[in-house]
């Protein structure tokens, strides 16, 4: 505390506003590295573990940072691979199962299957849309996850016995 006082014992105005400062400074400094490093973790894709089970079948490039990533489940329940998302997206969004407003994967149409939807052909009679996003200030990073079952345009897939999962990926250019 010496060094914050004159020759006198007094509080020194000009040593304190040097020191807060000095103190200031470092935590400029310290907010801005953090800030930095955060917008360099959002330069790639957001990577969601996947089910046991699950097979990559490919990947399209869809542009700069956007893609989209197939996997196949085969002799899985679509039920277990949703509660399997849902358990990640707590665990992503930093919630507890007892939370009502906690983030949850929607299924489209809500109950049954599309009008259009004919058995053995396409369109998909339905589907399901997990979205995990880290996205910040000025930067995006987001995996919106879509699971069905296969469908006759599939190609090389079992249709009676495969879910399809999709991961739509986008993430912040260089």
């Amino acid at each position: 505390m010496g060094f914050l006082t004159d020759k006198t014992g007094s509080l020194s105005m000009v040593r304190v506003s040097i020191l807060t400062a000095v103190v200031g400074g470092i935590f400029l400094i310290g907010g801005a590295f953090a800030f930095f490093l955060d917008q360099e973790s959002r330069k790639s894709p957001l990577m969601i573990e996947i089910p046991p089970g699950a097979v990559q079948n490919g990947e399209v490039a869809k542009g700069v940072a956007w893609r989209d990533v197939f996997y196949t489940v085969t002799g899985g329940e679509i039920e277990a691979i949703v509660t399997f998302y849902e358990r990640k997206m707590l665990e992503h969004y930093a919630n507890t199962p007892e939370q009502d407003e906690g983030e949850r994967c929607v299924r489209f149409p809500l109950a049954g299957n599309f009008a259009e939807f004919e058995q053995g052909r396409s369109p998909l009679p339905f589907y399901y849309i997990c979205m995990f996003d880290r996205s910040g200030l000025n930067s995006t990073q987001w995996t919106q996850v879509t699971i069905r079952p296969a469908i006759a345009t599939d190609v090389n897939i079992d249709i009676e016995n495969t879910i399809v999962i999709t991961y739509e990926q986008r993430w912040q250019a260089n």
